[in-house]
């Protein structure tokens, strides 16, 4: 450094092309800021010394190191300031590398974070850098380039002839008032704006340092744990600059803990009221302390944590309920494994590819296709909620249209076997089968419940009346006190005052004392927020084939073509279902049932042959014996009607005509209307 030549004219402040996380300078709200605020700073105290300035931000610009060296040529600066980030150090550094030789009669001076702690070390590595700004680096800037002698600034690391020295830290001001106003003709104004509005807006620093050691923030470290402030006529006149010079409206005031002073907060904002100064502006407050009512604090935070304990406590017993519960009742699974070896496993333990056997009380685990089957039935009113067996088969050629319920060799997981045997191939598992599919479906579709709509609307209403007194009681202290600024806080604090903290967990005990009244009667609660909805209800209406009803249905009319009772039609429906083999379903049930308790005469009748039912023909058909040989059949009246061409009317035998189809139909669809299950018998 000492070769350089000893008269500066230019600086040349520099965020590299690598950098393209934070800044360490940029302010930390939530707002995106990318604003240079440190730069700007830098540039104001140069320029108070004569210094022609320049900034480029090549991240921003999208711009690469050949874009720097061009403007290193160019503007040929005596300082070159270049800020560094902890995240991007070696690329950040690396443009020095590539512009040694531009640098040889300039003073390269670095900032940044990571220069705090380590500073010395990366010197060591980077023989381009001159000097290393470490904290309060404005106040060490200003001397630098008051060109007073190295050693004697404090807070710097720098090299001279290879030779590495670290001077001491610089003690922490007491106040921010030596900062001055942000150089904002460094810049283009107009492409820093706020998002949502697209105005224009700068930052102002109106305070340092934070006293917390939080594991989550390194700004004590940073700027140290020294809490000072600026003043506030400094900031206000900062403000006034900015609106009548710049036209800017919007400010970031830039801090680590404002509301560490709850003085300084309410001059200032009662300073900016006075003034009549229209602004908006955002500030961080990392912790709040503006009330300083700790034990308020204190007691609702505890109640928070507490109602949210006991909501936890009763959703966890509840949890460990279930699965004790799920423990004791897993379902087992007979599957072909280990060269032909049967072996009984877990339902969940079936995988894709297991080949699983069926038989009569089994539930099936899994989507799985038939490859063999022997008068197998299965029931599956857990899909469509009828409980009549269906029967399934290995052998199908298969059609385009039919649906998943109705393919023969596809058994279905939640189904349960009620008789034959069946092998099968598993193809699907858990929540890839159909059934956790539409397990997957229910869930995603929740609907409010009674508590949470209730509760919407109670919020809604506290909220209402929270806007309407806040406001009132603002206007009216205004008015009265001609105070605004007093109104102001008076009025939040009533609006603090409304809003009921104890509600949550007045809510949470008492749906937890009802889960518990209800565990007393056996009932298990699985979401505390139901209780509520059982609550309000006064009548309870369910359903499930086998609860309510008794899974059996009973015969009530065997009519004839004219809708008359007909003997002989309940003859040959009793034949038909009492001879037939294999199962008996819910409706020869009932035909027998009623057939056996009205004595119905079959005596002397002998079973010749039968047609079994089959999803082709949805009949079932059976040849008798006694004088002469009589063929019954029993199915859907659609496919009956198919295959008749005559009709007994009343002991003549007429031909069924259109006419007579459809006096038929009209007169089961009469029938359907009132519940019945209409079945058609011809002979």
């Amino acid at each position: 450094m000492d070769s350089k030549k000893i008269k500066r004219q230019r600086i040349f402040f520099v965020y590299p092309p690598a950098q393209t996380t934070n800044r360490d300078d940029e302010c930390l709200s939530d707002i995106p800021m990318t604003l240079p605020v440190d730069m700007m700073s830098l540039s104001s105290l140069a320029k108070k010394r004569g210094y022609e300035t320049k900034f480029c931000d090549y991240a921003k610009k999208n711009e690469t190191v050949y874009d720097f060296l061009r403007d290193l040529r160019v503007f040929k600066p005596d300082f070159l300031v270049l800020n560094v980030s902890a995240e991007k150090l070696k690329e950040d550094l690396s443009i020095l590398t590539q512009a040694r030789e531009l640098l040889e009669d300039t003073v390269v001076i670095t900032k940044g974070a990571v220069f705090n702690n380590n500073s010395y070390g990366i010197l060591q590595q980077y023989p381009e850098i001159d000097i290393a700004l470490r904290n309060e680096f404005e106040l060490s800037f200003d001397e630098i380039i008051e060109y007073k002698n190295l050693k004697d600034i404090k807070g710097i690391t720098y090299q001279i002839n290879n030779k590495i020295t670290s001077t001491p830290d610089r003690k922490t001001p007491d106040n921010l008032d030596y900062l001055p106003f942000l150089d904002r003709d460094l810049i283009d104004n107009n492409s820093y704006q706020r998002p949502d509005t697209k105005k224009p807006q700068s930052a102002i620093r109106v305070q340092k340092g934070c006293p917390l050691d939080c594991f989550f923030c390194t700004i004590s470290s940073i700027n140290g744990k020294n809490v000072r402030y600026r003043n506030t006529d400094l900031v206000i006149k900062e403000i006034k600059e900015c609106i009548n010079k710049y036209n800017i409206r919007d400010f970031i005031f830039l801090a680590d803990s404002i509301t560490l002073d709850n003085n300084y907060v309410q001059r200032l904002c009662r300073q900016i009221i006075r003034n009549n100064l229209k602004i908006n502006f955002s500030t961080n407050a990392r912790i709040d302390l503006i009330n300083k009512d700790y034990l308020g604090t204190g007691i609702i935070i505890a109640l928070g944590i507490l109602s949210a304990l006991i909501s936890f406590a009763q959703n966890y017993s509840t949890y460990r309920f279930n699965q004790k519960l799920k423990s004791k009742l897993k379902s087992k699974a007979t599957v072909i494994r280990n060269k032909g070896k049967e072996e009984v496993i877990n339902t969940e333990n079936v995988v894709i590819g297991d080949i699983v056997t069926l038989s009569a009380g089994s539930i099936v685990p899994a989507d799985m296709v038939l490859i063999e089957s022997k008068d197998l039935f299965i029931n599956q009113s857990v899909f469509t909620g009828e409980s009549i067996p269906i029967e399934k088969k290995a052998n199908y050629a298969g059609k385009e249209r039919d649906e998943i319920f109705n393919i023969p060799n596809i058994c279905l997981m939640g189904s349960n076997v009620i008789s034959g045997k069946g092998i099968g191939v598993v193809i699907t598992t858990g929540f890839d089968t159909y059934l956790g599919t539409m397990n997957k479906e229910i869930s995603k579709k929740k609907e409010p419940t009674n508590y949470t709509k209730e509760m919407d609307s109670i919020t809604k209403l506290l909220i209402k009346c929270m806007i309407i007194v806040s406001v009132s009681v603002f206007i009216l202290f205004g008015v009265i006190r001609n105070n605004w600024a007093e109104a102001f806080l008076f009025a939040l604090s009533v609006a603090v005052g409304i809003t009921p903290s104890m509600l949550p967990m007045i809510v949470n005990v008492n749906l937890t004392k009802g889960s518990k009244s209800l565990e007393k009667k056996k009932v298990l609660v699985k979401n505390i927020k139901s209780i509520q909805n059982l609550g309000t209800i006064d009548i309870l209406c369910t359903d499930k084939t086998g609860t309510l009803t008794q899974d059996k249905i009973v015969l009530q009319k065997y009519i004839d073509f004219n809708g008359e009772e007909d003997l002989s039609i309940l003859k040959y429906a009793y034949l038909n279902s009492l001879l037939s083999t294999g199962l008996k379903n819910i409706v020869d049930r009932a035909i027998i049932s009623f057939g056996k308790e009205h004595k119905v005469d079959v005596v002397g009748y002998e079973k010749v042959d039968e047609i079994p039912f089959d999803y082709t023909r949805k009949m079932m058909s059976i040849v008798v014996k006694k004088d002469d040989h009589t063929l019954i059949t029993k199915g859907a009246l659609e496919e009956i009607l198919k295959v008749c061409t005559n009709v007994n009317n009343k002991g003549n035998v007429e031909i069924l005509d259109k006419n007579k189809t459809e006096k038929i139909k009209q007169k089961a669809k009469e029938l359907a209307s009132k519940g019945m299950q209409v079945i058609a018998i011809a002979s």
